[in-house]
């Protein structure tokens, strides 16, 4: 079995055609919440099913999203009712890879002209990596572009704000922003809105996969150890073995892709 974090398309085509089993990961772009949320690919359908069981539920989902609007609830809307932002992202995000080419914001110029009719046009870089390069296409397509500081950060503005326009090539910063009622337009169909061509067959893992138990059950279907024997392992049964701590992956990869 092969472990992966952000795999390639080719490198999952590769071991896909040659029978190797595999697990890929990515940290899911629910940010905002009490922890980082990792999503997991498998080709193996047992081994899928089992994580199933453990998906993050919408329930969890919507909590975090009232959390994040208690938080900045009264702060001011900073964008007028006609605004609409570029959101960049890291050049080495391997959602960029679509059909075997790298993606930019210029690869579907007729489908921004219509967005962005009559409205004012604002970027915002990735606060981990400048991306210049893409930035400096962006700004030929509005020369008038308003930059957004990245001391701003961007969950202030999904929560506070009105519902607005937000257009990138793949970032799940756009997926973060429809959950707060915000309109998104991906350039690429590679995203995580898209049933399709987007990263559906990724599951939601909170944080089981810290415990020996869920390892057990994931890869083998083994039972838990504390059950009666003859008793099948279930979700229910690891969340009263396994406790969740916030936060716990965020500080073990020191990972904030922006201020909460």
């Amino acid at each position: 079995m092969v472990f992966l974090f952000e795999a390639s398309p080719a490198i999952l085509g590769l071991l896909r055609r040659s029978g190797q089993v595999y697990l890929n990961f990515r940290v899911h772009p629910l940010r905002f919440g009490s922890d980082l949320v990792f999503a997991i690919e498998t080709n193996d359908r047992d081994i899928g099913r089992r994580l199933r069981s453990f998906a993050v539920g919408a329930r969890f989902i919507r909590e975090e999203v009232g959390r994040a609007r208690r938080r900045w609830q009264g702060a001011p809307a900073m964008f007028p009712d006609n605004a609409m932002m570029f959101l960049a992202q890291t050049r080495d995000d391997s959602s960029l890879i679509y059909n075997g080419k790298f993606l930019s914001i210029d690869a579907n110029i007729k489908k921004i002209f219509r967005i962005s009719d009559g409205k004012i046009p604002f970027h915002k870089r990735h606060p981990l990596d400048p991306n210049e390069a893409e930035i400096d296409k962006w700004l030929k397509i509005f020369p008038h572009s308003i930059p957004v500081e990245n001391d701003v950060s961007v969950y202030q503005i999904f929560a506070a704000h009105p519902p607005m326009d937000f257009i990138t090539i793949s970032s799940g910063s756009g997926y973060e922003a429809g959950l707060f009622g915000h309109r998104t337009h991906f350039v690429s169909p590679r995203n995580w809105t898209h049933e399709d061509g987007g990263f559906s067959h990724f599951v939601k893992i909170l944080y089981e996969y810290w415990h020996v138990a869920f390892w057990d059950h994931i890869l083998f279907g083994s039972k838990i150890s504390s059950l009666p024997p003859g008793s099948w392992i279930t979700a229910r049964a690891i969340r009263r073995e396994c406790a969740f701590i916030p936060d716990r992956l965020r500080r073990t990869i020191n990972f904030e892709w922006s201020p909460r």
